[in-house]
């Protein structure tokens, strides 16, 4: 009689732990970065255990979010969405042609390096607004604690945005540069679902980090007055709820 082939198990998948605050404002998070992670991961199909982390401090860098693949921790947002490309092998981004990669590269580093810090502006440091953020983040302490813990988290996001230079500029100057990253953003989108075209790419996780912060907090802010002049980006930013995110309807 001949012998039986000796059946073998598929490798067991790796073990992904998403490292990020818990969610705030009506949001999966009140960080548009752990919203842009989490949103790559449901894109990509990927399963995932999420581990509530309200100290950024303890993680690599100093910051959050950060992800663990079968035991290895990656800091950053862009640096752990590499990291899965590479080990799972992949490509969101294939319907993109090379002059759309770049684009798309170009929309994240406005979104990133520009558009963040005008929501960090009205959402830290404006008066107006500030009473809101206090609230919205700190309600949950005592009132010393909250004066204290509110106070020093303030004080790091000014400091962070002086040196980044937008909070160096006129309130109305941070305005009128939130609107132009907007109206070019609008441009770039046109009348396509995603910014990827017919299917999300890498840069619609990105853009829905910020336009979900903007568009769909609890605790608004005049950012949304000046992206809902853009039916397209209120309806994308929909959609991507939707999606990717149907339980915070």
């Amino acid at each position: 009689m001949a012998e039986q082939p000796v059946s073998e198990s598929a490798p067991a998948a790796p073990k992904l732990r998403l490292f990020q605050f818990a969610p705030a404002l009506g949001l999966p998070n009140g960080s548009p970065f752990c919203v842009k992670l989490e949103t790559w991961l449901r894109i990509a199909g990927l399963n995932y255990e999420t581990v509530i982390t309200p100290d950024p401090r303890k993680m690599p860098l100093g910051k959050l979010p950060a992800l663990e693949i079968d035991g290895k921790i990656i800091a950053d947002s862009g640096c752990a969405i590499h990291a899965l490309q590479k080990h799972f092998d992949l490509k969101l981004d294939t319907q993109l042609s090379t002059v759309e990669r770049g684009r798309a590269l170009a929309l994240i580093r406005m979104l990133e390096e520009h558009s963040y810090w005008a929501l960090m502006y009205f959402r830290w440091i404006d008066e107006d607004n500030w009473p809101n953020t206090r609230k919205a983040f700190f309600g949950n302490l005592g009132g010393l604690s909250q004066s204290l813990v509110a106070g020093l988290v303030r004080r790091k996001m000014r400091r962070d945005a002086l040196g980044q230079g937008l909070a160096r500029h006129s309130r109305d100057q941070v305005l009128h540069r939130f609107n132009e990253d907007m109206n070019a953003l609008a441009a770039n989108l046109g009348e396509r679902p995603y910014f990827g075209g017919y299917q999300p790419a890498t840069v619609d996780a990105s853009a829905y980090g910020i336009l979900s912060n903007v568009l769909q907090a609890s605790q608004r802010t005049v950012l949304a007055d000046i992206a809902e002049q853009h039916a397209s980006l209120v309806a994308y930013a929909q959609r991507m709820r939707e999606n990717y995110f149907p339980e915070f309807q």
